[in-house]
Order: C-alpha cells, then structure tokens, then sequence
C-alpha cells in the first residue's frame, strides 16, 4: 500500500474510534509516559499539541510543566519545524496553522533541539522498528536529526496505529520507542 492511502485508511480509522475510548485510551498512554524511566531522566521536553482523533496532549503538557521541566511546543515558520519554550497553556497558545494550538508570537524565539531530552511525536501509523508514518511533510524527519543522539524519541499512538511494517525511506527518522495505552516498547533493530 502506497503511503498516501495507508494515510488515508489510518487517519478514517482514527476518526472513526469513539471520542470517549480515544479520551480514555490518550490518559492511559499519558500515564505511561509520566511513568516511564525516559521521562523521570528528562528536564526539557519536546511536545506537540493535539489535534482531532490524535492522542490527546493537553494533560501531559499541564503534567510536564507542573513538573518544573521545560516544555517546548512546535511552531512551523514554512516548512521549518522549531522548538519554541511555554510557559502556560491558557495564555502562551493561539490556535496556527488548521487550528493547532502554536506559540503565540512573544513565545516564538526558537530554542535549540540540542536542548531536547525527549521528542513526544504525533503519527498515523507506527511499527515495532521505529518507523512512524506522518501527515506527509517530513517536519519531524527533519526536525529529529538535529537533536542530540541521546535523545529519545517517542511516538503516542493508540494500539492499532502499530502496524507490523511500515516502508521506510532513506530520510524517514526512526523513533527511539512508542507508547500505547498497552505499554511502552522500545524500536527494534533491524
């Protein structure tokens, strides 16, 4: 299956899963993150802000910076995908680009991803090897390869976003781990 229709086939699957199991299932993933040995290691955290049928990010991002870590939103200037530092959800978001909640503009000074502990991505589709099928505009492929080398990357998907194999391009950026509402698993080699 092509990548365009594999987009498509997920995104209706998505959208079609009831908004109280997604709700549900985005706490039990939240909490799997909060817990989870990456973050209890991380002070600065890179995260997107939920759209639509996506796992739903606004409990982590009030718990990330409830605890004291450094919480960073994207915000695309063209096609450039950049870190920008908040310090409130009520006051330092307005909705961008299709409604996503971004940086207002007096947050939108551009911290380095070196800065980066922990990457948390959205997706369609995910698998087991680290391979994440985005909406189709290489952002995080991009983005990812300019953090350090020890900074994890996580995917947040519902169970049935993880498929067995996804293609994988030569500038396609493979996650460090996936986390689910069954649990955290890390990439496999190939």
């Amino acid at each position: 299956m092509s990548k365009t229709a594999l987009r498509k086939l997920m995104s209706e699957r998505r959208n079609k899963w009831p908004a109280a199991e997604r709700a549900e299932k985005s706490r039990v993933i939240t909490a799997g993150v909060l817990g989870s040995s990456f973050f209890a290691g991380c002070k600065t955290v890179f995260l997107y802000m939920s759209i639509g049928s996506e796992v739903e990010t606004g409990e982590l991002a009030e718990a990330i910076l409830a605890s004291g870590r450094e919480l960073l939103i994207p915000w695309l200037a063209g096609n450039e995908m950049r870190a920008c530092r908040i310090f409130s959800l009520t006051q330092d978001l307005t909705p961008g680009r299709r409604g996503i909640l971004e940086p207002t503009p007096q947050y939108r000074r551009s911290a380095s991803p070196v800065s980066i502990d922990l990457v948390l991505a959205p997706g369609l589709a995910f698998d087991r090897a680290g391979r994440r099928l985005g909406y189709g505009g290489g952002c995080y492929d991009r983005f990812l390869p300019l953090c350090r080398p020890d900074c994890v990357s996580c995917g947040l998907a519902y169970s049935f976003q993880i498929l067995p194999e996804i293609d994988f391009e030569p500038h396609d950026w493979k996650l460090t781990c996936l986390a689910s509402e069954n649990g955290i698993c890390y990439a496999d080699s190939d």
